[in-house]
Order: structure tokens, then sequence, then C-alpha cells
């Protein structure tokens, strides 16, 4: 017979009542009943659920606050979620994600019918438990379908199993969140995201990415760590444009500390890509003209120990042809990166052909929406 921990939970919309909570299930009960209100904050109590089902939260105005020790007083990368007392724990062989923001039916290159606005989830850690999922490769979808391009594009299986899915969302905020051991990603934005905030957050020991963004421009994220995931720190393609990752550390990886193709206009301030399996910052193309990833700027920050996991080549940046252009650097230190600091598939770059001169960081969040984006 399964364990059941009985839990309390509370809600505070137009009143704050208190109720016996068993698993996820409530919780995602209680959320409903406070969209039906306008929207509101669900605070969850301390203690250990279970989760068989993901949350869904796919109505605006919600907050989802996990019961704390006490008020957060570190700032940076420091102490992050260690006040934190609510775990969230997939349950065992259900493949499926565990918290959704937006909308989990819409197929995958379509704009959701219903943009989500306005949501605050902080002070929760969550365990995808993927040591105690399906092992054959559909379960990286919700409901295990998968086809040649990978999760079925149509419907749930089109979500993979993330601890966190952002998709078609706007002004979100996710702070004080550790994520780990998910069967796909940590936490992945998606069909088209804006103005997202991430900030303080863990994301480790993930089967892919710690961070994995497709179609979401106009974003932060910030003092957070990508560390030890089997796949990149972050995993960046498919139109992530004009974002910023902000002192975040994209370390201990066993590919990349951070891969990214198709996209345009990111900067990365204050990082540290440090000791990851093959390059530090990986700037990809398919071999298909225009899908490199461009206009990346790499501001202070720290590009050391690629190839300290895996044997073979490995370089601090990794350029893969003259179809990736208008990247640079400022005031970064490299040391120690197995075959170069900088190279192009024609061999090293002098990293002295590669600055960017004085620049100032961008506020990319108050820009012109890409056409894209427009229908918002």
């Amino acid at each position: 017979m399964t364990k059941q921990i009985l839990l309390l939970l509370c809600t505070f919309a137009l009143h704050g009542t208190c109720f016996a909570a068993i698993d996820c299930d409530v919780i995602q009960n209680k959320i409903k009943e406070v969209a039906s209100k306008g929207g509101g904050i669900v605070k969850v109590a301390a203690g250990d659920y279970v989760c068989r089902t993901p949350i869904i939260i796919d109505t605006d105005n919600i907050q989802l606050i996990g019961e704390s020790a006490g008020p957060v007083t570190s700032t940076g990368r420091s102490k992050i979620g260690e006040l934190n007392q609510v775990r969230l724990k997939l349950a065992d062989n259900v493949n499926s994600p565990v918290l959704i923001i937006g909308s989990p039916n819409s197929k995958v290159n379509d704009i959701p019918a219903k943009i989500v606005r306005n949501i605050k989830v902080q002070n929760l850690d969550i365990d995808g438990n993927r040591a105690n999922q399906s092992t054959e490769q559909a379960s990286e979808c919700w409901e295990g379908l998968i086809n040649k391009q990978g999760c079925q594009d149509a419907g749930r299986a089109s979500v993979r199993n993330n601890c966190i899915t952002i998709r078609g969302a706007e002004d979100i905020e996710v702070s004080e969140v550790r994520l780990s051991n998910a069967r796909s990603g940590g936490i992945v934005t998606e069909k088209y995201c804006r103005r997202l905030t991430i900030s303080r957050i863990i994301s480790t020991k993930n089967f892919f990415d710690g961070f994995a963004g497709y179609r979401t421009e106009a974003s932060v994220i910030r003092d957070s760590i990508l560390d030890e995931n089997e796949g990149a720190g972050a995993s960046l393609d498919l139109e992530f444009n004009y974002n910023r990752f902000i002192n975040v550390s994209f370390s201990k990886n066993k590919h990349q500390g951070v891969f990214a193709r198709f996209l345009h206009g990111v900067d990365f301030e204050r990082s540290g890509f440090i000791d990851n399996g093959y390059q530090g910052l990986f700037l990809a193309n398919n071999g298909t003209p225009g899908y490199c990833a461009n206009n990346i700027r790499v501001l202070g920050g720290t590009i050391q120990g690629s190839g300290a996991l895996q044997k073979g080549l490995a370089q601090g940046i990794r350029i893969n042809n003259d179809d990736c252009r208008g990247s640079c650097v400022y005031k970064t230190k490299f040391s120690k990166n197995n075959l170069a600091d900088i190279s192009h598939e024609k061999g090293p770059i002098k990293l002295a052909d590669y600055q960017c001169g004085f620049v100032f960081p961008e506020d990319y969040s108050s820009r012109t929406p890409s056409s894209a984006l427009d229908s918002f």
C-alpha cells in the first residue's frame, strides 16, 4: 500500500482558508478554485507531495507559493532554496511533467489559443524522479508517444517531461525553486513566451538540460545554477531571441555549458562556463543558412576547463561556421580549455579578433515584439 502523508494546504483569494491535502491533485483543485474567483494565491504548506498527474496553471493571475522557513536574506547564487519546505515529486512510472504553466494541448508550432499571464511560482523543490520512469526514449514525452521528429506534434504528447514547462505565457516569475532529475529538462520555455523573470533557481541532474528555451523573448534568467546535467546547462534554439542571462553558472555539464542555435541577440553577463564536457559555449548550425546563433555577447565572467568531463577535443567557445556572425566577448576570462579558447571549423580564433569593445548590457523588455509575437 502506498504511504500517503497528510499535509496542509492553504489558499488565499478573497478569504484565507486551509484544507487537508494528500497529494498534488489537491493543489490542482485549489488552483482551479482560486482561478474561478479571478486569481489569487495558493500557498502550499510544508511537506512532501507526490504528483501522479501534472499540476497545470492555465489561467491568469495565479501565485503558487511554497511555505518557507523564513524570508530570503541571501542574494546572488548563495543558498538558493535552502529555506524551501515544500517538495513535489513525480510518482513512479507516470511519465509526465510535474508543473505546466500555460496550455498543455496545443501543437508544437502553434501559438496557443490563450496566452497565460501574470503567474508567480516560488519556494518549491521539484523532483522529476527520472530513475523510476520508463527508460525508453518515448518516456521523454507526456503519455509516451513519439515519432521520428521526437514528441508527437499534437496534444499532450508534444509536452516533454520536464520539472517545469512554461508555454505561451507572459509576465511570469519563477524564483527560489530547485529542480532535479527530470526525464527531459529542468525548466523549459516554449511556444511564444515573453517577459519571463527566472531568478535564483538550481536545475541539476536532469536527463537533458538544466534550462531549455524556444520561441521566447525579452526575458531574464539570473542568479541561478544550471550545473551537472546530462546534456547542457542551457539549450537555446528556435527563435530564443533578445534574452539575458545574468550571473548564471553553466558548469560541470556532460556536454556543453550552453548549446545555442537558430537565434540572435542573447547576452551572457558575469556568468561562468566551467568544466563542461565539451564546449563552454557552442554556437551551432545544422547546415541550413540562417540557422546559426548570431549576435551573442559574453560580457564578463569565466570560460574555463572545457573538455573536463569527456575525452576528445573541446573549446571554450566553438563557432560552427561562417554562417554564425556578430558574436563577441568583453572582459571575459579564459583558461585551461582543452583545444582552444575560441575556435571555428577552420581553426582557432585569436581572442583579440573576437572582442566586443566597450558595451552596455541591453534591456530587451521594452523592445518592439517580433512579428511572430504580434498576435499576442
